[in-house]
């Protein structure tokens, strides 16, 4: 009933594109970071075609890294996009190389006419090493992302909070929490904001379950009523009784939000 083309067409409509992500300013990235991984696999794959002609994996994932680095370019010229829509350039290309150089060896033997190729190949690796780590994350970067023992005692004791409270949950901006705590999965928030952005109402069943008290207790993220609205009902048939902002875990990645307030039925 045309819900996969409203789903992969319809509602990307409504995100703004930028033509310039996409040329120049992603593939310049990507280059910049992977241009010794392209050197070093098409040398493989010149060397290999000169030998014995051109290698089927070697020309099959030199097209998927030409596939995932246009992937990448557009994926990334989308409203909203996170740099984890990079990620097809940087899988592919690694597949690539490596395939290339495996087939390649296969040429290889040890003769006078071959040293200087294998000599080659050494050099050209430890240009490619330096390079990787150069364009690795800092180690300030990685920091900045990875949980430390604090943050997982908040978390295990904010998923203790969450098993305590009466369900079922509903948890908008972080469905899995729901999960995690005994319950079910639900739908994000994201979603719904998407669904109402290309025209379309807000689901039934979620006005219909927030007027007849289907979850118990809302974890909600956000508070002010541009933001309640996009819970129809929820103040009217909820009430808010804990602040959680001291005790939700911080969030590392993605939308900068975390869990705030308790909302629980009203008499």
């Amino acid at each position: 009933h045309g819900a996969m083309w409203f789903t992969i067409r319809k509602i990307h409509e409504n995100h703004h594109f930028y033509p310039k992500k996409l040329w120049p300013e992603t593939p310049l990235l990507l280059f910049s970071r992977h241009w010794m991984l392209w050197l070093t696999a098409l040398s493989a794959m010149v060397y290999h075609m000169l030998q014995r002609g051109p290698g089927r994996r070697t020309l099959f994932w030199g097209l998927m890294a030409v596939t995932g680095f246009f992937a990448a370019a557009l994926g990334s010229a989308t409203e909203w996009a996170h740099t984890n829509a990079r990620l097809p350039a940087s899988l592919f290309i690694a597949v690539f190389t490596a395939v290339s150089l495996a087939e390649a060896s296969t040429e290889w033997k040890v003769s006078h006419r071959r040293i200087l190729w294998r000599g080659a190949a050494v050099l050209l690796s430890l240009p490619l090493f330096v390079h990787l780590i150069i364009a690795s994350p800092s180690r300030a970067a990685l920091q900045r992302v990875t949980p430390t023992a604090s943050d997982f005692h908040k978390a295990s004791r904010f998923m203790t909070l969450l098993r305590s409270l009466p369900k079922p949950l509903l948890i908008p901006y972080h469905p899995w929490y729901s999960v995690l705590a005994g319950g079910e999965g639900h739908f994000h928030l994201h979603a719904l904001n998407d669904i109402r952005a290309a025209g379309r109402p807000s689901p039934a069943g979620l006005r219909e379950g927030i007027r007849s008290g289907k979850w118990k207790t809302i974890v909600y993220d956000r508070h002010g009523s541009i933001y309640h609205r996009q819970m129809p009902g929820l103040t009217t048939y909820y009430r808010r009784t804990q602040d959680l902002k001291t005790r939700a875990p911080r969030t590392f990645t993605g939308n900068p939000c975390r869990p705030r307030h308790i909302w629980v039925r009203r008499r």
